[in-house]
C-alpha cells in the first residue's frame, strides 16, 4: 500500500481548522478524500458498519462515497479537516463539500478509489504530524502563488508517514457500546431510545436488539436506570428537593420521577432518603 502512496500526486482541495461541539444530525458523503486530525478533545466517527474514536494526535482517513457522522457528546473539540484528491491531473476542480445521502450524486465523485483505500482507516498517535497539518492549512488558505502546490506536497508527506505505520479498521461490532457511552454522558438531557438510535444512525429496533443482547436491559430501561442511580446519589449526598433532583437527572416532571422511582426501587424518593439517613 505504501508503494501506491509513493505514486500518488495528491491535491489539497480544502483545508481548515475548526472547533465543534455539535453532533452531526445526518450521515455525510464526500466526493473526495477527507482527513480529520484531532488537535484537542475527543471525537467519535460513526459509519454504517462501525465506529472509531479519535483522541489528540489521531488521524482519520475517509475515502469518497463513505457515509460518516461525527459525535462530540456536547464537548468542544479542535481538529483539522483536509479534503483532497490523489490525482493531481484534476487540478482546478472546485472543492465540493460533503452532502447527505439524499443529495449525493455518485457521478460527481472526484477521486478514484484504488485498492486498499476504499475503507475508513484510523492512524493513532501522530502528534509529530500536527505541525505539518498546521502548515498545510496556512499555505492553502494564504491564497498566494504556489500555496496549493506547497500544501499538496506537504500532504504527500502526511500520507507517506501514516502509511509507514499500521492503521485500525473501523470496529464493526460496537454500535451498542457507542449507544451506552452516549447515554452515560447525556442521560440528563431529553433523550429516549428513538433519539439515541437516530443520533447514531441506526434503526431503533436494530440498535435496541444489540443493546439488550449485550447488556441484558433495554435502551429505555438503561436511560431510566442511569437517571435513578444519579438521583439516589443526590438524595443521599445533598439536601436538594425532590423537584430539583427530578429535573436535574432528566425527568420531565417530579410526579413522573416519583412514580418511576417507586416502581423501580420499591419506595418513594422521600422514604428512600429518610430510611438511609
Amino acid at each position: 500500500m505504501l508503494d501506491n502512496v509513493l505514486s500518488f500526486e495528491p491535491m489539497v482541495r480544502f483545508a481548515c481548522k475548526t472547533t465543534n461541539q455539535k453532533d452531526y444530525d445526518d450521515f455525510l458523503y464526500a466526493y473526495d478524500y477527507r482527513i480529520f486530525y484531532v488537535i484537542d478533545g475527543k471525537v467519535r466517527a460513526v459509519f454504517a458498519d462501525g465506529i472509531v474514536e479519535l483522541n489528540i494526535g489521531d488521524i482519520l482517513l475517509i475515502p469518497p462515497k463513505i457515509g460518516y457522522k461525527l459525535i462530540f457528546f456536547g464537548k468542544l473539540a479542535d481538529y483539522y479537516i483536509l479534503n483532497f484528491d490523489i490525482d493531481k491531473g484534476k487540478k482546478g476542480i472546485v472543492a465540493t463539500p460533503p452532502v447527505t445521502l439524499k443529495q449525493f450524486n455518485k457521478d460527481k465523485v472526484i477521486s478514484y478509489v484504488p485498492s486498499g483505500f476504499s475503507t475508513p482507516k484510523l492512524y493513532k498517535n501522530h502528534l509529530a504530524l500536527g505541525e505539518i497539518l498546521h502548515n498545510i492549512n496556512v499555505e492553502y488558505n494564504l491564497n498566494c502563488i504556489g500555496g496549493e502546490e506547497i500544501s499538496s506536497a506537504l500532504l504527500k508527506v502526511i500520507l507517506v508517514k501514516i502509511l509507514q505505520n499500521k492503521y485500525i479498521e473501523t470496529d464493526k461490532s460496537l454500535p451498542e457500546v457507542l449507544a451506552k457511552n452516549y447515554i452515560d454522558q447525556n442521560y440528563i438531557n431529553d433523550i429516549d431510545n428513538h433519539f439515541v438510535a437516530k443520533k447514531l444512525g441506526y434503526h431503533p429496533y436494530y440498535l435496541g436488539g444489540l443493546f439488550k443482547n449485550k447488556y441484558g436491559v433495554t435502551l429505555h430501561d438503561y436511560i431510566i436506570n442511569c437517571r435513578l442511580n444519579r438521583a439516589k446519589e443526590l438524595l443521599l449526598q445533598t439536601t436538594k428537593s425532590i423537584n430539583e433532583i427530578a429535573y436535574e437527572v432528566g425527568f420531565a416532571s417530579p410526579s413522573y420521577f416519583s412514580e418511576i422511582f417507586k416502581t423501580k426501587c420499591g419506595e418513594k424518593p422521600t422514604d428512600y432518603r429518610k430510611k438511609v439517613r
